[in-house]
C-alpha cells in the first residue's frame, strides 16, 4: 500500500514537480482529485515484489514523460501498465477488485492526462446491451455541468474529445448530479462499440473521460440484455422483487431494472468510495428495521454499506472493520433466528482474523469472535451459512498455520456469540453450504466434503475427490433428493450424499471450459462457460445429453463467467464474466 500510494501521490502532483522551464500541467486539482479519491481504496494488494517494482518502474516513466509534456508517451505507458495489470488478474498473481482498482485509476488518470483539465469527469457512466441497440447511462458530475458528448467508434475507445476516427454520437444538455441516457441504435449485433464520454461545464473545455462498451446480440439465442459494469471482476447479483442490484471494481453499486427487458438502473448509481470485491446481499422488511429493503455491500475501505433499495441511498456505513473480502449474511428473528445480526468475517492474510456481528439498524458492532483460546482464524473470503434449526452460522477460512482450524461453528444468542466447534480440512476453499444437517464444502485439491453441522465430523468415510483443480464458488444442493452439483476447472459434476460416502449420478462429468456453479432446477442442471454457454443437463440421466440453450458474449472471446443468478419469475439467468459485463439471457 504504501509502495502505490507514493506513485500515485507522485502522479497527482505532476505539475509542481516538473522540470525548471516546462509549463505548469492544468490539470493538477483533476489529478490530486482522482488520487484522494483512490488511494484509500487500494488496500492489501499482494502483489509479488518483482511485479510491484515493475509496474512502479512504468509508473516513473509515464511521470518523467508527462514532466516532459510528452502526453503520448505517458499515455503508452499507463496503457502498459493497465496490459500488465490485466495479465495479473488472469494469471492468480493479483485478486479481480484490486486489479479493477488499479485499472479504474489508470482510466482515470488517461482521460486526466489526454485531456488536461480542471473540468470534473461524470460519475459514473455504462451502458446497457439489447438487440440491435445500446443505451448508454450515466451520473453527471456533482458541479458545472451543463452537457454530456460522447463519442464511439468499433475498433478500440476514442482517444479523447477530438478523435478523427471516432463518430460524435451527440451532445446531451444535463445538469449537474442528474442521471443522463441516450440510445444508439440500430446497431450491428454481435459488434462490439466503444464509447468515450465527456463532462461539459460551459467553459469551453470538456472534462476527462469516461469509457464504456457494449455489444448488441441476437434475441435468437435466448439473448435478454447485458449491462457493462467495467473492470475485470466478474459482476454478480444480488436479487428483490423489483430490482436486481450488481456492483462495479470502480466502487459503485447498480439497482438494475428486473424482467426480460431490464437492465437500466433503478436509481442513480451509489458511490461508495472504494472497489467492492463481493457481490451484494439484499434484506428485505421485516428482518430489517425500515421500510425498505437494505442492499449490503462490502468495500475493500474495510466497511459494510447499506444502502436504501429504492433510492441507493446509504442508510448507514459501518466503522472500518479490517480488510473485508467476503459478502455479508445475516440471521432474523423474523425468520426463526435467535437474534437480528449481520455476519462477516475479515480477511488478513497476515494476522489473526475475526467473525463481526453487526446490528442491522445502525452497522455498529455488536460482538466479535476472534478463537482467542486457540491458534486464531485465518483469512475468511467466502460467505458465510446460517442454520436455523440450530441457531449456528459456519464459516471457512484459510489456515492460520499448517494443520490449524479452516471450517467453524458459532451458536448465535441475543447480543453474543460463542464457538460450537471448529475443525481442519485442508484447502477449505469454498463458501460453505448447510442442508439437512449437513456442511458441503469444496477444496482447493478438487474435494467435496460433507461434516457434521452438530459437531463438525466428517459423514463420509472419504471425501469426494475428482481430480480435477480446485472446487469453483460453492456445492449446490438440491433439497430433499441428496443430489449435488458443483463445477471444477474443467468439469461439471453430479453426485449424490448416499449418506456414508458419495457417489455419481453422471457416469461422467460433463467437459465445459472454465464452467461457473452448477444450479439444479427441479430435474435441470443448468450451468454456464467460458464458451458463453448457457447449458441444460439432464439430473436424471447417468450420461445426459448437453443441450445449449442460450449463448452470451463473444465466442471468439472466451471469459469466464461468475457466481449465477436465477429469477424464477422471469426465467432469467444472469451471469457475469472477466469482461466486466452481466448477462441477463431467458430459461426456455
Amino acid at each position: 500500500m504504501a509502495r502505490w500510494g507514493t506513485i500515485l501521490l507522485a502522479l497527482a502532483c505532476l505539475a509542481p514537480t516538473a522540470p525548471a522551464g516546462a509549463q505548469p500541467l492544468p490539470c493538477t486539482a483533476a489529478l490530486v482529485a482522482t488520487v484522494e479519491e483512490m488511494v484509500d481504496s487500494l488496500l492489501a494488494l499482494g502483489l509479488p515484489a518483482s511485479e510491484a517494482a515493475r509496474l512502479e518502474a512504468e509508473a516513473r516513466v509515464a511521470i518523467a514523460a508527462a514532466e516532459e509534456r510528452d502526453l503520448p508517451a505517458a499515455l503508452r505507458r499507463l496503457r502498459t501498465q493497465e496490459n500488465r495489470i490485466r495479465a495479473l488478474v488472469r494469471t492468480g498473481q493479483l485478486d479481480a477488485a484490486s486489479g479493477d482498482a488499479l485499472l479504474a485509476l489508470i482510466e482515470q488518470f488517461r482521460g486526466a492526462l489526454a485531456n488536461c483539465t480542471g473540468v470534473p469527469a461524470l460519475a459514473a457512466f455504462n451502458c446497457r446491451s439489447g438487440t440491435s441497440e445500446n443505451e448508454l447511462l450515466w451520473l453527471s458530475a456533482p458541479v458545472t455541468h451543463v452537457a454530456t458528448r460522447i463519442l464511439y467508434r468499433t475498433d478500440r475507445y476514442p482517444t479523447g474529445p477530438d478523435d478523427a476516427g471516432a463518430t460524435v454520437l451527440g451532445s446531451f444538455p444535463g445538469s449537474p448530479g442528474t442521471v443522463g441516457r441516450a440510445r444508439h441504435a440500430p446497431l450491428l449485433d454481435g459488434r462490439r462499440y466503444f464509447y468515450a464520454a465527456f463532462g461539459d461545464d460551459g467553459s469551453g473545455e470538456l472534462s476527462p473521460g469516461r469509457l464504456s462498451f457494449g455489444r448488441p446480440q441476437p434475441d435468437g439465442d435466448g439473448f435478454g440484455w447485458s449491462y457493462t459494469a467495467g473492470g475485470t471482476a466478474r459482476p454478480a447479483v444480488g436479487g428483490l422483487p423489483d430490482l436486481f442490484t450488481t456492483v462495479s471494481g470502480a466502487g459503485f453499486e447498480f439497482g438494475l431494472e428486473v424482467g426480460a427487458n431490464g437492465g437500466r438502473w433503478v436509481h442513480p448509481p451509489a458511490r461508495l468510495r472504494a472497489p467492492a470485491p463481493a457481490r451484494p446481499v439484499t434484506i428485505p422488511p421485516p428482518a430489517v428495521p425500515f421500510d425498505t429493503p437494505l442492499v449490503l455491500v462490502t468495500s475493500l475501505q474495510g466497511r459494510v454499506w447499506a444502502l436504501d433499495a429504492a433510492t441507493g441511498l446509504p442508510r448507514w456505513v459501518s466503522p472500518v472493520l479490517g480488510e473485508l473480502r467476503a459478502p455479508v449474511c445475516g440471521m432474523f428473528r423474523a425468520f426463526g433466528g435467535a437474534d437480528d445480526v449481520l455476519l462477516i468475517g475479515t480477511a488478513d492474510r497476515t494476522g489473526r482474523n475475526r467473525i463481526l456481528g453487526l446490528r442491522p439498524a445502525d452497522g455498529s458492532l455488536a460482538w466479535s469472535f476472534d478463537d482467542a483460546d486457540g491458534d486464531g482464524i485465518g483469512a475468511i473470503e467466502e460467505s458465510c451459512a446460517v442454520d436455523y434449526a440450530r441457531q449456528q452460522v459456519y464459516f471457512t477460512s484459510r489456515p492460520v498455520a499448517a494443520g490449524t482450524d479452516t471450517v467453524w461453528a458459532l451458536s448465535v444468542a441475543t447480543g453474543s456469540a460463542t464457538k460450537t466447534w471448529s475443525v481442519g480440512v485442508p484447502g477449505a476453499g469454498t463458501a460453505p453450504v448447510v442442508n439437512a444437517g449437513a456442511i458441503y464444502l469444496g477444496t482447493t485439491a478438487g474435494e467435496v466434503h460433507a461434516i457434521d453441522a452438530d459437531d463438525g465430523a466428517p459423514l463420509w468415510g472419504a471425501p469426494y475427490a475428482t481430480g480435477d483443480g480446485p472446487v469453483n464458488g460453492f456445492v449446490f444442493p438440491q433439497r430433499g433428493t441428496g443430489r449435488l452439483a458443483f463445477s471444477t476447472a474443467r468439469r461439471t459434476h453430479l453426485i449424490h450424499d448416499d449418506g456414508t460416502a458419495a457417489s455419481p449420478v453422471w457416469t461422467s462429468p460433463v467437459d465445459l471450459r472454465d464452467p461457473n456453479v452448477p444450479l439444479i432446477l427441479d430435474d435441470e442442471v443448468l450451468v454456464a462457460d467460458a464458451d458463453g454457454r448457457v447449458l441444460s443437463l439432464d439430473a436424471t440421466q447417468p450420461d445426459p445429453a448437453v443441450v445449449v440453450f442460450a449463448r452470451f458474449g463473444d465466442g471468439a472471446r472466451p471469459a469466464a463467467p461468475g457466481l449465477p443468478f436465477f429469477d424464477a419469475r422471469s426465467g432469467l439467468y444472469l451471469v457475469g464474466t472477466t469482461e466486466g459485463v452481466l448477462y441477463a439471457v431467458q430459461r426456455r
